[in-house]
């Protein structure tokens, strides 16, 4: 009997193996929203804890567009913002797992955002060697908007 932590994991792996190297064209593809960095994450750290994955692992490309919703959770220079999880019961992801964060960098505006305040994020998945830190993404901010 095939347990689903280890379904899930062998359906990452074989996604991966069949994106291979592949360029992305930042141009055409659509951003990734907040179920997405949420699912993405949750699969990587399955992955990981499966040991099938690195936890050092980029596994988005750097460059990658996303537009996300959620919080602001702690405003400063570089605000820490949680984001959303859209639904109740999406993907069967446990409740738990379902609270991924971004740290939002390379926007100067971004220190204006208020504790507490809900926006929508446009920006793309920072470069270096690093996607995550401690279930927290690196976003490079274009703009953002107040909602609510």
């Amino acid at each position: 009997m095939i347990n689903k932590p280890f379904m899930i994991a062998l359906a990452l792996l074989a996604l991966t193996a069949c994106q291979g190297d592949s360029a992305v064209n930042h141009e055409t593809d659509q951003p990734l929203d907040s179920l997405d960095l949420s699912r993405l994450a949750y699969e990587h750290q399955i992955a990981c804890r499966n040991e099938l994955r690195s936890s050092d692992d980029t596994f988005l490309a750097a460059g990658t567009p996303v537009a996300m919703t959620g919080v602001c959770e702690i405003a400063r220079d570089v605000p820490l913002f949680t984001i959303d999880w859209p639904g109740r019961s999406a993907d069967g992801i446990p409740e738990r797992h379902r609270y991924y964060r971004a740290h939002l960098e390379n926007n100067v505006e971004v220190a204006t955002m208020k504790k507490g305040q809900r926006y929508l994020v446009k920006g793309r998945i920072a470069g270096g060697d690093e996607t995550m830190c401690y279930g927290a993404y690196f976003i490079d901010v274009e703009s953002f908007t107040a909602i609510d």
